[in-house]
């Protein structure tokens, strides 16, 4: 990694509410910094100064019967970590300290089911153990308060889930019993009689590190979040079929649609002032400042005839303008062949186009050049800077980040949209994108 030899096997860091890792500690919680620099809640360590590192995830790793310490993992780049990210670590640190505790066990061949209980109990999530035959094992106290059936054990795992998501939940289990974790999200029953929504990681569990002997399934509720993709699922096709009736109404609609984001972009960034957490409140400005590019692409849309197929290099042209107002600092050119689009594929082309200029703004340095051309039957995006390229694991094909994962979702084509040209001595990223 480059780092002096001195610096490699030790380093000490201050255990206070200051220190990425120190709060972690303190607090027990995991401690999310993704701008480092811009922080006024947390310090940068001069280690982390000195290498160029701007964001961390410090997780605690919790032993049984004492609190053992951090795990942490940090960035110099890319984009912001998210909940799926501390979700993971979290999960690793549950491995370590399990690892941890059981080489403490002298003369012990393993684990007794006992202790093993004892540790998932500790555990913030609802876990529930399954055996390689689908049945379950062993609930912790977590998943005991919240499941429908306080005293599952001894049931099938699947009959827990709604007929139709049990295909998903079986094909999650197989692939644990063959030593695959594997996650998948479904609805289910708690205590209440409410329906809520999970986010279900399956993990093998072995014992002698040669044949899986139970899958350890740990769920968090993510019924908000699906709630919410579901209202918007919804807002969007109320607004798709809008769209389609008339030009005059397709004004209208984007009209307030954009009233609407820039009142919830004003209210998260409130939100965001008003908070005493640091993290939070980094969330909630990169959430309102994604609300404001799209009020900015609904705006130059809304000046199109939105009923008609739109000319793109026209209608971009705006959008980039406005983007060299936000950084007169940096030049954004421009070159698109004569391509017309329909106006929900030129709206998804117009936030990837802002996603990749944001990054290319943050990330990279000097001029900023755009190209569009029509290849085949799809559009070939080509966004370039003067900086010093990308990481060699750029992108990740399983890369969590949000900006990643939308350029995927909205080119129509998944993880083979993107792709790093590596030939060019500068940076260079190229996005393959659906006219239809």
């Amino acid at each position: 990694m480059g780092w002096e030899e001195s610096e490699r096997d030790s380093l000490k860091f201050d255990v206070d509410e200051e220190s990425p890792p120190g709060y972690a500690f303190l607090s027990g919680r995991p401690a999310v910094s993704s701008h480092l620099g811009a922080e006024s809640g947390f310090r940068t360590p001069p280690v982390f100064a000195k290498y160029g590192i701007t964001k961390t995830i410090n997780v605690p790793i919790r032993g049984l019967p004492s609190f053992f310490g951090i795990l942490e993992v940090d960035g110099t780049r890319g984009d912001n970590f998210i909940e799926t990210d501390v979700v993971f670590l979290e999960a690793i640190a549950n491995i370590v300290a399990l690892a941890r505790e059981r080489l403490d066990i002298e003369g012990d061949n393993g684990l007794s089911d006992a202790y093993l209980s004892g540790i998932l109990t500790s555990s913030s999530d609802c876990i529930v153990v399954v055996s390689t035959k689908g049945n379950i094992d062993f609930v912790n106290d977590c998943a005991r308060a919240q499941l429908a059936s306080s005293n599952p054990v001894g049931t099938a795992f699947v009959d827990m889930w709604p007929e139709e998501h049990r295909a998903q939940v079986r094909d999650a289990l197989h692939a644990a019993v063959n030593n695959q974790p594997s996650r998948f999200e479904a609805p289910c029953l708690t205590r209440d009689g409410e329906l809520r929504w999970w986010d279900v990681a399956a993990t093998p569990v072995s014992r002698d590190s040669k044949s899986v002997e139970s899958v350890a399934c740990a769920l968090r509720d993510v019924t908000e979040r699906h709630d919410h993709a579901q209202r918007l699922s919804h807002l969007l096709a109320i607004q798709q079929s809008e769209l389609s009736n008339s030009s005059l109404m397709a004004r209208e609609v984007h009209h307030r649609v954009r009233n609407s984001l820039q009142l919830v972009q004003t209210l998260l960034a409130l939100q965001a002032t008003l908070t005493g957490n640091p993290d939070v409140s980094d969330q909630l400005h990169s959430a309102a400042s994604r609300f404001a590019t799209v009020g900015a692409i609904h705006h130059r849309l809304y000046e199109e005839d939105a009923s008609q197929h739109i000319d793109a290099a026209r209608y971009l042209e705006k959008l980039v303008s406005d983007f060299r107002k936000l950084a007169p600092d940096r030049s954004i050119s421009l070159s698109a062949d004569g391509i017309d689009l329909p106006a929900p594929r030129m709206t998804a082309l117009g936030l990837i186009i802002a996603e990749l200029i944001t990054n290319a703004v943050k990330y990279g340095t000097g001029d900023i050049r755009l190209a569009l051309a029509k290849e085949s039957d799809v559009l070939r995006l080509s966004v370039e800077d003067d900086g010093a390229g990308f990481p060699t694991e750029f992108p990740s094909s399983r890369g969590t980040g949000l900006g990643m994962r939308l350029i995927q979702s909205y080119s129509k084509l998944g993880a083979e949209a993107v792709q790093v040209d590596r030939s060019v001595p500068y940076s260079r990223i190229i996005v393959r994108f659906r006219a239809n």
